[in-house]
């Protein structure tokens, strides 16, 4: 905060999950925002109506690890019995493909608002537009027959919101 009315935050995180590929285990999520209150610069008089009044402006990028454990690694399983040498013998054999490229789903938002009160806060509103992407996303891939695995969990697709908020807020 400089003067009470130049506001700044900004933040890095770096997390590491055992969920995804050799080569995409770590991400970096690095968020800023900003904020002025309008309000107490000299411009406005003491006679204004507003008790508050804020523009606000942040972004953000976040991951998802939320998949199966061992999505990433070949795994295997119990496939039953084969005859051989005269006996029957347990079989074990691969159920998954390995994606050693597999990595953090990962979403970046932008925010911009405006708070903004009345008679001594009696009346306030908070308005917010927002545009959120997701990238990445983990999606099991259905894979050909003859490759001997049914699907391998991969980063496939994005997706993206956006739209307004508001909340209004009286003290009657």
């Amino acid at each position: 905060s400089y003067k009470g009315k130049y506001l700044f935050n900004a933040s890095v995180r770096r997390e590491g999950s055992t969920r995804f590929g050799e080569n995409h285990k770590w991400g970096w999520f690095p968020a800023v925002s900003a904020g002025w209150r309008i309000l107490e610069e000299n411009f406005f008089s003491d006679a204004t109506p507003l008790s508050n009044l804020k523009l606000r402006v942040g972004f953000g990028i976040t991951g998802n690890q939320d998949i199966p454990l061992y999505a990433s690694i070949a795994k295997y399983n119990d496939l039953g019995y084969a005859y051989y040498n005269g006996k029957w013998d347990k079989v074990y054999g691969p159920v998954s493909n390995p994606n050693p490229d597999l990595k953090w789903e990962t979403t970046k938002q932008t925010d911009i608002g405006i708070d903004l009160s009345v008679l001594g806060g009696r009346i306030s509103l908070v308005a917010d537009y927002y545009y959120k992407k997701t990238v990445d996303l983990h999606y099991d891939k259905i894979l050909p027959y003859y490759t001997g695995y049914s699907s391998q969990t991969q980063n496939i697709g994005s997706k993206s919101n956006k739209g307004w908020e508001f909340s209004l807020n009286t003290q009657n």
